[in-house]
């Protein structure tokens, strides 16, 4: 009896030497391996398709391995003074400069800075473009304007240009650098009808989003987006995003599809597994 109490005793304290063993090297692969905050607590729980518009915090340490471009973040401070002062016209100049050269830059500002119980310093950091496409959408109509006036032209000059060859191509730069100018909404939808079609849920999640949120005037139908989005977000697991965007579907006072059509994607989209 002894000696099986004695064989049970070593056998649990083993298995306990070796849990505290694995916690051990976790806590150093994550320590030395500057795994940020995102990466590892909030960031596993977002929602699908919003990956690149994220916000990742690192230590002050680890955020020198980032993609950043401190020249940008100098001009970017320099045209929020603009701004500011109401000169939309030099600052909107500053913002399409950046969004042309710093596609995929993350960025910080110097309020993005947090400090833990144990004082250690972590920074906020997110892409550039995402910044960027915010600032702008939360402009005065006059500044929204003015940016536009500009924006709009290069816009169309890309699509005009395009013999059909390039038309997926085309659409993603015009998302990428002139999503806010008057025609961005039109080619964000149309881009994620071509997700849609190809089966790329992520993409067409992300695409639908960034209309449904940051466009402050679209002239698409809101009821195309929203139908869009239930389907995108039911193929990509979001089962609770895809019904919240039929309710609002239900509650548009005009733009919504069809009664069949919305019923068909009810039906489908949001079955029980």
């Amino acid at each position: 009896m002894k000696n099986t109490m004695s064989a049970k005793w070593t056998r649990w304290t083993r298995r306990g030497f070796q849990a505290i063993g694995m916690i051990l090297i976790v806590g150093c692969l994550l320590w030395d391996g500057g795994v940020s905050r995102a990466q590892f607590g909030r960031g596993g729980n977002a929602a699908p398709g919003t990956s690149d518009q994220d916000e990742s915090e690192v230590d002050e340490v680890n955020a020198s391995r980032l993609n950043t471009n401190p020249e940008h973040e100098q001009l970017l401070k320099r045209a929020d003074e603009l701004a500011s002062q109401g000169r939309f016209d030099l600052a909107s100049t500053i913002w399409q400069r950046i969004l042309d050269e710093g596609s995929g830059t993350l960025m910080t500002r110097d309020q993005w800075q947090t400090e833990t119980f144990d004082k250690a310093k972590y920074r906020r950091f997110r892409p550039v473009s995402v910044e960027l496409q915010q600032t702008i959408s939360r402009l005065p109509e006059q500044g929204l304007k003015i940016y536009r006036a500009s924006a709009d032209a290069e816009a169309r000059a890309l699509l005009s240009a395009d013999d059909g060859s390039r038309r997926e191509e085309v659409l993603n730069e015009v998302v990428r650098r002139y999503f806010l100018s008057s025609v961005g909404d039109d080619a964000a939808l149309e881009l994620a009808g071509r997700s849609l079609d190809r089966h790329d849920f992520v993409g067409a999640v992300r695409l639908l989003n960034q209309i449904d949120t940051l466009y402050p005037d679209p002239s698409v139908s809101r009821g195309d987006v929203l139908l869009r989005l239930a389907v995108a977000s039911a193929h990509v697991g979001d089962a609770k995003g895809a019904q919240s965007a039929l309710q609002r579907l239900e509650k548009l006072e005009k733009g919504r599809p069809v009664p069949r059509l919305v019923e068909a994607v009810r039906a489908d989209g949001l079955r029980p597994a």
